[in-house]
């Protein structure tokens, strides 16, 4: 960790040809001084940028790529036995792409037996429509539901599997049961369901901003995931709310104070805006000074539009 002071100083007044009183720096329109003192921070940086002109360049970037698009659809709902967990699931429109599904091709009629070699348990494929499970592969993950056994489901019901056949899949649970042949029926998508290891991550943060009720709007820590949905901790209490259209933000790294110089106008894009603030040079008795943008604030991702015709040359100091 480090420590973070700023110290921000500004003073307006008249100048020496005009008649008013205020024309000296102990009469001011506005004498202003703040300071914050020892915040903690980690990574700080300074960095240095050349944008060129009609240029559009990302600064950074904390955010996870998603599939959602303007007809994704979710719900909120707590967790069942669980007071301080809440779940954000997909119910509709395009998918969110949390982490990418495995498509193995099962369905109703799909049968499964579990077998048990020391701390191995398998799921075998053993009747009704068999898989394809040529797409999965070691180290994916696999929900399991609750058709099995609360032994094999484990507390979370997802396992990573570390071995594949045409007809099986592998993982390590020491406690695991053996059963079936288990139908699957209708809710054969979440028996058995695999998706990649690879996207949002147990540990980083949801952000809505939109669509749910305003006591829902807020940054949550990720405890879960899914291809489908999330959970994330609470410990106030949050209503049931969808399925609602919108689109949600998640990411693994935000700024909390951004500091900017430009020798160019630039247009700040926060966060995926499509707009933002614009930063603009300053000229006082032909010495021009760079246009300066500070903010304290969640910050996942900034991009900077250059619409100028000249190279704009950019200082980014940022903390997290």
């Amino acid at each position: 960790m480090g420590t973070l002071k700023t110290l921000i100083f500004l003073q307006a007044y008249q100048d020496s040809s005009c008649c008013d009183t205020r024309s000296s720096p102990q009469r001011n329109d506005f004498k202003w001084t703040r300071e914050y003192s020892n915040a903690s921070i980690s990574n700080a940086l300074s960095e240095t940028f050349q944008v060129p002109p009609q240029t559009t360049q990302l600064l950074f970037s904390g955010t996870r790529t998603l599939t959602q698009d303007g007809t994704t659809e979710y719900s909120i709902a707590p967790v069942m036995f669980n007071t301080s967990l809440y779940q954000l699931t997909n119910v509709g429109g395009m998918a969110s792409g949390f982490r990418t599904l495995r498509s193995i091709g099962t369905d109703a009629t799909t049968q499964v037996t579990t077998s048990i070699n020391g701390p191995i348990l398998t799921y075998t494929f053993t009747g009704g429509t068999l898989p394809d499970l040529s797409s999965v592969q070691a180290g994916d993950n696999v929900l399991i539901g609750n058709l099995f056994n609360q032994l094999n489901q484990g507390t979370t019901g997802i396992w990573q599997i570390i071995s594949t056949t045409s007809t099986s899949i592998s993982l390590v649970n020491p406690n695991g049961y053996v059963q079936g042949p288990i139908t699957l029926g209708s809710g054969f998508a979440t028996q058995l369901r695999i998706f990649s290891s690879t996207g949002v991550q147990i540990g980083d943060t949801l952000n809505i901003s939109s669509g749910f009720s305003p006591v829902s709007q807020n940054s949550y820590e990720i405890t879960q995931v899914t291809d489908y949905y999330v959970q994330f901790s609470y410990t106030g209490s949050l209503p049931s709310e969808g399925p609602i259209m919108t689109e949600v933000a998640i990411y693994s790294m935000a700024k909390t104070t951004l500091y900017l110089e430009t020798n160019q106008s630039l247009e700040l894009l926060i966060n995926g805006a499509m707009s933002g603030p614009s930063v603009i040079p300053t000229v006082s008795n032909g010495i021009a000074y760079p246009g300066l943008f500070l903010i304290n604030s969640l910050v996942y991702s900034l991009s900077v539009v250059n619409n100028s015709i000249n190279v704009a040359n950019v200082t980014l100091l940022s903390t997290e």
